[in-house]
C-alpha cells in the first residue's frame, strides 16, 4: 500500500485571494516587460468605445509561455481579443478570427496525430521537442476590411518553442511564412494605423517584417504568462508605458549571427558543436565586426523621451562608479529609462570585443519633466579578461573606455581609465583543455562599429589613472575531500540531533552505509513510465523528483522534493486522493499525458487544487533591465511554494543566448553574462528569503541548444567558457548562493558536464565558494535508453550517456530522477575502488544538509541567512 502523505494544497476549487492578488501583481509588470521597437505615433491607442480590427494567430490564441518542463498551467488564458473587449473595444473581425481558429484546430489535430504515430503523445512533447508549428495565416479579404469599419488594426504574430528541439531558420519559425507576409501587407495597406504585436518566444528575422509597408508600430510582447492579453492591451492603450530594452540582439537575417555557421541542427552539428565565434557572442560580435543589427542589444523606445547626462566617473582598484542624470523630456506620458554602462578594454596580448556591458540601472517611473540621478557601481576587476597562457584573470595595461548610453548602439564615452601596468587579479589553473579544438575567429582586419563623434569623445574624455600596485592577486588552492570517520559508534545520530546542534551533518554522514548514501545521492523515482503515469509517486503531485525515505524511520531524514517551472510552478493543478492513499492526476489542457480513470470515483477521499501563477517567461522579463521585476516574481513564487509545501524550485534557468534559434531561449535571460547573472541573483535572493525555500540555477554549463542535448559535445575554449558561459553562473553563485545547481546534459570538450570534476568541484566550489547541493538534469544516466525507447526516436550517441558513479566522483551530489541501476552502479564503484568513499560522503553531506535546512522541519531559517553571499556585482543608488 502507498504510504499516505499529508497534502498542504487546498481542497476548494474556488479562485483564491492569493491567485487574484498574484494575477494583478503580474499584470502590473507589463510595461517593464515589453519592448516598443517602432512607433510613428500609432501607439498608444485610445480605447473609448473604439472599433478595432484584430488579425493574426495570436489575436484569439495568445501564447502565455513555451513548452516542455518550462511550460506553465493556467486556469484561463486571456487572449488579446478578450482583453480588447474587456477594455471597451469592439473587435470587428470575428469572421476572420473564426476562420483562423478553425485552421488552428485542424492543423493542431494533424500535428498531434503525427506525434502519436512517432511516440505516443504527451511524453514526446517534452522529450522530442513537440512544439506545435506556427499556423498558416488566413487570407485577409476586402470583405474582412470593409466589415471591420475602423481605421485601426492589430496583427498578433505568434512563435513558440520548447524543450527537446531548436528553432529553425525557415518560414513559420525564424522567418515569416508567405501567408503571414501577405496578410500583414494587406492589413498595412488597408488601414490608417497598423500595429504589429510580436507574441513570440524569441527573435524573428527583422528584415522579414521591417520591409512590409504600412506597419506603423511594432511591439515585442514576448510571452506574458497568466494575464496574457490583458497585459498586452494595457501597454497598447497606454495604461502602462513600455520601458523594456532588448536583452539579446535581433539580427536582420539569421546568417548575420556569429554562431550561424555551426549551430546545432541548423548545420547538421549533432555530435560536436564548435563555438568558433569564441568570446564574440551576440552584440560583441555585431559591434566588433561592424555588422548592423535589425535591433541592437539594449534597444527599446517609449511613449515619452528622455535626456541622459553623465555627471561624473569615479574609479579605484576596488570599484568604478558612474553618476548619470536622467530626465523625462516628454510632455504627456510617464516612463522609465535604462542607463547602460559598457567598457572597451585595451587590446594587448589578448583580443577584446569592441565593448562589453558591465553595469546598468533603471529609473523609477518619471513623470514628464521629472529627473532622477543614478549612481551605478561595479567591481574594477570585472573588467579583467582570462589569459589561457597565464591561467589567470588579468587587467592589461592601457585605456579602458567607460561608455554610457541607452543601448549598445547609442553610447558615449564618459571617461578613460588608464592602467599603468598589466596586473593579475586572480591566479587559477586551466581546467578545460579541448583535445579536438578548432581555432576561434579573430578580430584582426575587422572594421568595428563606430560613430561620428567617437574619436573626439576619446580625446576629450577625462582620464582616471590607476596603478597596478594597488591591486591584490588572489590565488586559488585546489583541495581533495577527506573521508569522514564515525566517532560515535554507539549512537544513532538523527536529524533532530543535528538540528539541535548536538552533532554535525558530517558526523551523521560518517555513520551511513554505502547503500544508504547511494540512496541519498540518487532521486527516488520508480522508473520512466511510473514517472509519467497518472498515479503520482511524489509527495507533491507534479513534482519532478523526490529524495529517499531510507533513513526516515531511524534518523528522521524526511523526503525532500523539487519541481520544475522557471516561469511558474509546474505542478499538477488538480489531483484526487483515494481512500488507500493513492493519487490520480486530473488532466489539463489540449495535451495530456493520460485520460482520467473514472472507475474508482467512489473511492475518492479528497479532491485537491494547486493552481499557480504563470509569470512572464525569463526572456520576456529580461527585457525589463530591472532586477526588481525578478525580485517581485520570485517573491510571489515563494508564497506559492509555501502554500503547497514545496521546498525547492528548479529555477532560474540562465544559459546564454548563444544563438537566436536556441529552443529553450525563452527560459533563459540574455546573450550577456552580466545581465543574466544579476537577474538570476535577484531571483534567487528573493525566493530564498522564505524559511526553508531554495532555488536551483541551471543548466550548468554551455547548454546552448536542445537538439541531441544528452550527447552533444560543446567545444569551447577555456577563455570563452570563463568569460561568457561560466561568468553568468559565477555572478549568480557568488552573490546569491542558490541552494541547488543543476548540471547540464551536454558534454564540454569531451566530458559530460555532470561527470566533470573540474567544473563542479574545482571551479564551482573551490574557485567560487559554492556551498549548496548539485544535481543532474533528468534521465541522463541509466534511464536514458528508456527515454529514447519510449519516444521511438534515435538520437546520435557518439559519446554515450552520463555515468552515475562518475557523477559522484565529479561532485554531482544527486542523480535525477534516480533509478535502481544508478544506485547499484554507485555502490559497486565504491566497493571496487573506482570512487573513493570520501567522494560519496561529500555528496551525501550536501544532500542531507539541504534537506535539514528545508521547511520539512520546524524552525527552518531563510537560506540567505545560513549561507554567505558576496556583495552584488552591480549596485545602484538613486537620488
Amino acid at each position: 500500500m502507498k504510504r499516505k502523505y499529508t497534502y498542504r494544497s487546498t481542497t476548494s476549487p474556488e479562485i483564491s485571494a492569493r491567485e487574484k492578488e498574484h494575477f494583478e501583481r503580474t499584470r502590473a509588470l507589463a510595461g517593464d516587460c515589453m519592448v516598443l521597437l517602432r512607433n510613428d505615433g500609432a501607439l498608444p491607442i485610445p480605447c473609448a468605445g473604439q472599433k478595432i480590427a484584430l488579425y493574426g494567430e495570436g489575436g484569439r490564441n495568445t501564447v502565455r509561455g513555451g513548452t516542455g518542463s518550462g511550460m506553465t498551467y493556467a486556469r484561463h488564458d486571456y487572449s488579446v481579443e478578450e482583453a480588447l473587449e474587456t477594455a471597451g473595444f469592439t473587435v470587428t473581425t470575428k469572421a476572420w478570427l473564426d476562420r483562423q481558429d478553425a485552421r488552428r484546430k485542424q492543423e493542431f489535430d494533424d500535428f498531434m496525430e503525427r506525434m502519436r504515430q512517432e511516440g505516443g503523445a504527451g511524453l514526446e512533447l517534452m522529450l522530442m521537442g513537440g512544439t506545435p508549428p506556427a499556423r498558416e495565416a488566413e487570407p485577409v479579404t476586402d470583405q474582412d476590411v470593409a466589415e471591420s469599419d475602423t481605421d485601426t488594426a492589430i496583427f498578433v504574430l505568434v512563435r513558440n518553442a520548447g524543450e527537446g528541439d531548436d528553432r529553425k531558420d525557415v518560414p513559420g519559425d525564424f522567418r515569416l511564412m508567405d501567408s503571414e507576409k501577405a496578410a500583414i501587407a494587406k492589413v498595412g495597406a488597408a488601414y490608417k494605423k497598423t500595429i504589429l504585436v510580436l507574441n513570440v518566444c524569441g527573435p524573428v528575422a527583422v528584415d522579414e517584417f521591417a520591409s512590409i509597408p504600412g506597419v506603423n508600430a511594432v511591439l515585442y510582447v514576448g510571452q506574458q504568462g497568466t494575464p496574457g492579453g490583458l497585459s498586452i492591451v494595457d501597454v497598447l492603450t497606454g495604461r502602462q508605458t513600455p520601458s523594456g530594452k532588448l536583452a539579446s540582439t535581433w539580427p536582420k537575417v539569421y546568417t548575420d549571427c556569429g554562431s550561424a555557421r555551426n549551430f546545432g541542427l541548423q548545420n547538421d552539428y549533432m555530435d560536436d558543436v564548435y563555438y568558433e565565434e569564441g568570446i564574440y557572442v551576440g552584440y560583441r560580435y555585431f559591434d566588433t565586426f561592424g555588422i548592423t543589427p535589425g535591433y541592437a542589444f539594449g534597444y527599446g523606445l517609449s511613449y515619452t523621451t528622455f535626456a541622459m547626462e553623465c555627471k561624473g566617473v569615479e574609479a579605484d582598484a576596488s570599484s568604478i562608479s558612474v553618476t548619470v542624470q536622467v530626465t523625462n523630456t516628454g510632455t504627456q506620458y510617464a516612463g522609465k529609462e535604462v542607463v547602460q554602462v559598457y567598457v572597451s578594454a585595451p587590446d594587448g596580448a589578448l583580443e577584446k570585443p569592441y565593448q562589453e556591458l558591465k553595469a546598468y540601472g533603471k529609473t523609477r517611473l518619471l513623470a514628464p519633466g521629472e529627473t532622477e540621478m543614478l549612481k551605478i557601481s561595479f567591481k574594477t576587476d570585472s573588467m579583467a579578461s582570462y589569459s589561457e597562457a597565464l591561467a589567470a584573470w588579468i587587467l592589461e595595461a592601457g585605456s579602458f573606455l567607460i561608455r554610457v548610453g541607452n543601448s549598445s548602439r547609442n553610447t558615449h564615452i564618459a571617461a578613460r581609465i588608464l592602467l599603468d601596468e598589466t596586473v593579475c587579479v586572480q591566479q587559477l589553473k586551466n581546467l578545460f583543455a579541448d583535445p579536438e579544438a578548432k581555432p576561434v575567429i579573430s578580430r584582426k582586419g575587422a572594421v568595428p562599429y563606430t560613430y561620428a563623434e567617437e574619436v573626439a569623445e576619446i580625446e576629450a574624455a577625462p582620464v582616471i589613472p590607476l596603478k597596478a600596485a594597488d591591486f591584490k592577486t588572489t590565488t586559488i588552492v585546489y583541495e581533495e575531500p577527506e573521508e569522514m570517520i564515525d566517532t560515535h559508534p554507539g549512537v544513532v545520530i538523527t536529524a533532530q540531533d543535528v538540528l539541535a546542534g548536538k552533532y554535525t551533518v558530517e558526523e551523521l554522514v560518517a555513520q551511513l552505509s554505502v547503500e544508504e548514501m547511494a540512496a541519498f545521492t540518487t532521486g527516488n523515482a520508480k522508473g520512466l513510465m511510473a514517472f509519467f503515469s497518472a498515479a503520482s509517486q511524489f509527495v507533491i503531485p507534479g513534482a519532478a523528483a523526490q529524495s529517499t525515505d531510507i533513513c526516515l524511520e531511524d534518523r528522521d531524514i524526511r523526503e525532500w522534493c523539487c519541481s520544475d517551472g522557471p516561469a511558474g510552478l509546474h505542478v499538477d493543478p488538480e489531483f484526487v486522493v483515494y481512500q488507500d492513499g493513492t493519487v490520480q492526476i486530473v488532466p489539463q489542457g489540449e495535451v495530456t499525458r493520460h485520460p482520467f480513470d473514472h472507475s474508482r470515483d467512489s473511492e475518492i477521499m479528497e479532491h485537491h487544487y494547486q493552481h499557480c501563477t504563470a509569470f512572464p517567461t525569463a526572456s520576456t522579463a529580461a527585457v525589463s533591465w530591472n532586477t526588481d521585476v525578478f525580485s517581485e516574481i520570485s517573491t510571489m513564487y515563494g508564497i506559492e511554494m509555501k502554500e503547497i509545501g514545496l521546498p525547492t524550485a528548479l529555477k532560474p534557468s540562465m544559459n546564454i543566448h548563444r544563438d537566436p534559434l536556441g529552443g529553450r531561449n525563452f527560459e533563459y535571460y540574455s546573450e550577456d553574462p552580466v545581465l543574466s547573472g544579476t537577474y538570476a541573483a535577484a531571483d534567487v535572493l528573493a525566493l530564498q528569503q522564505y524559511p526553508g525555500i531554495t532555488s536551483t540555477v541551471k543548466h550548468f554549463a554551455a547548454n546552448n541548444h536542445d537538439r541531441n542535448r544528452m550527447f552533444s559535445n560543446a567545444h569551447v575554449s577555456e577563455r570563452t567558457l570563463r568569460e561568457i558561459y561560466l561568468k553568468n553562473f559565477e555572478i549568480a553563485i557568488r552573490t546569491s548562493q542558490p541552494g541547488c545547481i543543476m548540471s547540464s546534459y551536454n558534454l564540454i570538450n569531451g566530458k559530460h558536464a555532470a561527470n566533470n570534476r573540474d567544473l563542479l568541484t574545482y571551479v564551482c566550489r573551490q574557485e567560487w565558494g559554492y556551498q549548496g547541493m548539485i544535481m543532474t538534469d533528468w534521465f541522463m544516466t541509466e534511464m536514458a535508453a528508456d527515454v529514447f525507447s519510449a519516444v521511438q526516436r534515435a538520437y546520435s550517441q557518439r559519446y554515450g550517456k552520463t555515468i552515475a558513479h562518475e557523477c559522484t566522483w565529479a561532485g554531482n551530489d544527486m542523480v535525477m530522477p534516480g533509478c535502481d541501476e544508478d544506485r547499484a552502479d554507485i555502490i559497486a564503484s565504491v566497493q571496487n575502488g573506482t570512487v573513493c568513499k570520501a567522494d560519496l560522503q561529500r555528496c551525501t553531506k550536501h544532500v542531507i544538509e539541504l534537506i535539514l535546512r528545508s521547511d520539512l522541519y520546524e524552525g527552518a531559517k531563510p537560506y540567505n541567512k545560513i549561507v554567505s553571499p558576496e556583495m552584488p556585482a552591480v549596485t545602484v543608488e538613486r537620488r
